[in-house]
């Protein structure tokens, strides 16, 4: 079922779309945050998130529902790892949910879910150099900023943020190839 039916049924209190979000996103959130978080509070953080949309769910309108569970899982491992806090604890720690994405990662984000299955990702995210991918993965789900990218990266500045926007184009145009 489409992520925007999923949320006007969540909206009503249907709790068996709840459940449909946790069987369809629950795997991909808990590796995301088994990866940022660590083995220990993976579960929880993402338990934490799909109780957020369950006990909030009209600040979801934006965008599409499952990128917002993707972003809180991410947004809510990051403050598990570097605060060192348990996720019950973390999550009041989260910033209001943003307006939304920039324009280019929205539009990037939207096209992504809307016309790419799984397999077509990860064929796409094949196809960039390590280099680029290293920069994506080491940019989105670490949360670095330039400075920070580019140490992890060990090159400068400009370098990193040149892998990073190849990647970005590159996956751009690999999503509009698949359209």
């Amino acid at each position: 079922m489409p992520p925007d039916q999923l949320y006007a049924r969540i909206v009503t209190g249907d709790e068996d779309a709840l459940r449909e979000v946790w069987r369809n996103q629950g795997p991909l959130a808990r590796n995301l945050a088994r990866r940022i978080g660590g083995p220990v509070h993976a579960a929880a953080i993402v338990e934490e998130c799909v109780l957020l949309i369950w006990t909030e769910p009209r600040r979801w309108a934006a965008d599409p529902l499952d990128l917002h569970l993707l972003r809180l899982v991410r947004d809510l491992a990051l403050i598990v790892r570097k605060r060192g806090l348990a996720p019950r604890l973390a999550v009041r720690q989260l910033e209001p949910f943003r307006a939304g994405m920039d324009a280019d990662a929205s539009g990037l984000a939207a096209g992504l879910a809307a016309t790419v299955d799984r397999e077509a990702c990860q064929r796409m995210l094949l196809q960039l150099s390590d280099r680029q991918r290293e920069a994506l993965e080491t940019g989105w789900f670490e949360g670095l900023g330039p400075s920070a990218l580019a140490e992890q990266l060990r090159c400068s500045e400009a370098e990193s943020l040149h892998a990073l926007g190849e990647a970005l184009g590159q996956l751009a145009i690999s999503i509009r190839d698949h359209q």
